[in-house]
């Protein structure tokens, strides 16, 4: 029991009770304590320029990969699960890059043809 001065009681009387309100927000509480639906896992994705990253002598007709940055790719897009995506020019030839890039671990074990 709390003592509320009577210039107080007046001022607050609002045709509620100051307890209803309470106990209006402790039933709403109840409610809010279910879980709200888990929520899907994000995507991660990794925008390659290839160019100056990966191939370091840009020439328009071919591409001259390392292998010490294919390397650090691979350890980057096996930790974080992300998906490449080729962001120049050279996602036209999307295949071949792959074709490269696979030839390099880039996605993991090389494919015997």
């Amino acid at each position: 029991v709390r003592a509320v001065p009577e210039k107080a009681k007046e001022d607050d009387d609002d045709g509620e009770d100051a307890e209803d309100d309470d106990e209006e927000d402790t039933g709403e509480g109840e409610s809010k304590t279910n879980q709200p639906p888990a929520a899907p896992p994000s995507l991660r994705v990794v925008f390659l320029d290839i160019d100056g990253v990966l191939n370091t002598r840009p020439d328009p007709r071919l591409v001259h990969i390392e292998g010490g940055p294919c390397a650090m790719l691979h350890r980057l897009l096996a930790a974080s699960g992300a998906k490449l995506v080729l962001s120049s020019p050279w996602r036209r030839h999307h295949t071949y890059i792959a074709q490269v890039l696979a030839n390099f671990c880039v996605f993991g074990e090389t494919t015997d043809e």
